[in-house]
């Protein structure tokens, strides 16, 4: 049996290597030291554009794609209207925890007005809705831009250029297509 297996791989075109399932288990451990750090950064990056547990029920609570647009546009409201007052008190050093999940925010709008396209509803208004709020959004941010702490500065930087990533994706209409 050894001799046909042996003689099996001489014609298929498979070498023989006697250190084999060493490297197949140096590759194994390798990959299971890698991959819980690959694991965390990405869980780390997703947990910081995720909303909130309430958040999330009282969006999803809704029952119709215009309620919808308008939840997750007040949740972007709320998170903005966080950061303005961070910026003022100045007693957060790090406003953009308080942003985390804007993008996502403005993500499930758009995707409540897919939903309601899906059901033969007009969402123009809606989509019109949620160009006006990130345009506000860029707005309220640049004014605070001259009365910011410099150890809020980097972050509010961060913040502004998602909003202004955002309402410029609006402009080129690559959410609308969607």
């Amino acid at each position: 049996m050894a001799e046909e297996l042996l003689e099996y791989k001489k014609h298929s075109g498979v070498i023989l290597n006697h250190n084999f399932p060493f490297r197949i288990w140096t590759l194994m451990a390798i990959a299971c030291v890698v991959s819980p750090a690959a694991t965390f950064q990405a869980e780390t990056n997703a947990d910081e554009e995720k909303l909130t547990t309430a958040e999330e029920n009282w969006v999803y609570g809704t029952k119709s794609p215009s309620q919808r647009v308008k939840a997750f546009l007040k949740v972007a409201d709320n998170k903005v209207e966080q950061v303005k007052r961070d910026v003022r008190s100045e007693t957060s050093p790090d406003i953009g925890i308080h942003f985390r999940g804007y993008s996502t925010a403005i993500e499930g709008a758009w995707m409540a007005i897919s939903w309601g396209r899906a059901r033969g509803t007009d969402m123009s208004e809606s989509a019109r809705a949620i160009r006006r709020t990130t345009r506000r959004h860029a707005e309220v941010l640049q004014k605070l831009e001259p009365t910011i702490a410099d150890s809020q500065r980097q972050a509010l930087d961060q913040i502004l250029n998602d909003v202004l990533r955002i309402d410029h994706l609006e402009s080129n209409s690559l959410y609308a297509q969607r």
